[in-house]
């Protein structure tokens, strides 16, 4: 019986999470289509995957199921060589360039994104449910200190 329950669990929560990537995937669309972009999904968001299964994990610590109200959308510029790295592990603290942190604008637009990944910008879905907990804070830059409560959806090519 505990097995099942723990079971439901987890589908519940791939339920949760393939309906908040999708709600996101389509805000990004709209968000691209108007400028000229591309986006190139993350292939390794699926079950079994180290982003997908520990971004679920730390999201079971939310008051609320996993929704785009306890997520926002934040965007990451970083060089090209870096981006699959990104998809596959999601953010490595090791690597930090400015302390202790990792930096996300707000806005695609935000200047720390357009000075790293040129004219690509990496689209991360954070989780901001967590109270004080996220290890996300500031707008319109946001810095975050826990890599796993950034999932990498996507990379966005933007129009030179």
């Amino acid at each position: 019986m505990l097995q099942s329950n723990v079971e439901d669990e987890k589908l519940m929560a791939r339920s949760e999470m393939d309906g908040l990537i999708e709600t996101h995937k389509d805000e990004v669309t709209r968000l691209v289509a108007g400028r000229g972009g591309t986006v190139r999904w993350n292939p390794h968001i699926r079950p079994g995957s180290l982003v997908y299964d520990r971004f679920i994990k730390a999201g079971s610590g939310l008051p609320a199921p996993l929704q785009p109200a306890t997520t926002k959308l934040a965007f990451h510029g970083t060089p090209a060589g870096n981006i699959e790295s990104i998809f596959q592990n999601g953010m490595d603290p090791m690597r930090r360039r400015s302390g202790d942190c990792d930096w996300y604008g707000a806005h695609i637009d935000e200047g720390n994104v357009q000075n790293k990944g040129g004219n690509k910008r990496l689209v991360f879905a954070l989780l901001v449910g967590l109270g004080g907990g996220s290890g996300f804070s500031g707008h319109p830059v946001i810095t975050g200190t826990k890599s796993e409560h950034a999932l990498p959806l996507g990379v966005i090519s933007l129009a030179a």
